[in-house]
This record gives structure tokens, C-alpha cells and sequence, in this order.
């Protein structure tokens, strides 16, 4: 009776984390297209204060002109604040976009995107260094 009732909740157990696990992929010939039509456009939100820092200027305004697939990877281009930016840099791992960009002032953007509306993530300042605070992210795609 033990063996049965060991077996049946291992058959339990494996039956559901096998249904917790369902990955999707962007098909490779319209992933340039699809990735274009998630990022392309204004994203507008804010910076969260952490509890050693208030943010004096909070608002935050993505735009991204343009997004494209090249041999090496991607590029993209677009501004933060109406600024360039130092660097942009992001990446597709199947139905994965992740963003990582460096503002003027030193700050190290990850933002992943959300349900294809929302970027979300963090912002370290001091140049990225790992022992800064990192300040949660949020930003809406307006249009």
C-alpha cells in the first residue's frame, strides 16, 4: 500500500510540474518583425525610491526609433529622457526581450519586457557596480 501510494504522488508531482512548464518561441522568420512591433515607440514610467533614496527626478521616457537584426545580434536605437544614451544594448532568448543601456549619468538600465506592455526591472547608479542600490523600474508602452 506504501509502494502505491509513493508511486501515485510521484505521478502527481511529475504530472504537475510538467504542466507548470510550457515554453513558446517567436518563429525565426517573423521574429524581427514581431520584436519591431513590441519595442518600437514611447515608453513612459518611473523610478522607485528605495528606502536609503528618494529619487529627485523619478519620470522616465524611453523611445525607441528603431530595432533590427544584424549578423552579430541586434541593434537598436533610442534616447532616455531626450538624451542618447552611452550604450544600448538587447537581446532575444526565445520569447525573452531583455534591454540593458547606460545612461549619461552613469545609470545601468535591465529591463525586461512584460506581457509585450510593460518593461520592467531595475536601474543601478554609480556606474553599474554591484555594490550600488538598484532602484525597480517600471515603464508602459504609451504608443
Amino acid at each position: 500500500m506504501k509502494r502505491c501510494l509513493t508511486v501515485l504522488l510521484i505521478a502527481v508531482l511529475v504530472a504537475g510540474c510538467a504542466s507548470a512548464f510550457t515554453p513558446s518561441y517567436l518563429p525565426s522568420e517573423n521574429q524581427e518583425e514581431q520584436v519591431q512591433e513590441l519595442l518600437i515607440g514611447t515608453w513612459s514610467g518611473y523610478i522607485k525610491d528605495t528606502p536609503w533614496y528618494r529619487m529627485i527626478n523619478p519620470d522616465v521616457m524611453l523611445r525607441i526609433f528603431e530595432t533590427r537584426k544584424e549578423q552579430n545580434g541586434w541593434a537598436i536605437n533610442a534616447n532616455l529622457n531626450w538624451q542618447s544614451l552611452e550604450y544600448i544594448n538587447f537581446y532575444v532568448y526565445n520569447n525573452t526581450v531583455m534591454l540593458k543601456m547606460m545612461d549619461r549619468y552613469g545609470g545601468l538600465y535591465t529591463l525586461e519586457l512584460y506581457r509585450n506592455t510593460h518593461l520592467l526591472g531595475n536601474v543601478i547608479y554609480d556606474r553599474g557596480r554591484w555594490l550600488a542600490d538598484p532602484h525597480d523600474v517600471v515603464l508602459e508602452k504609451i504608443r
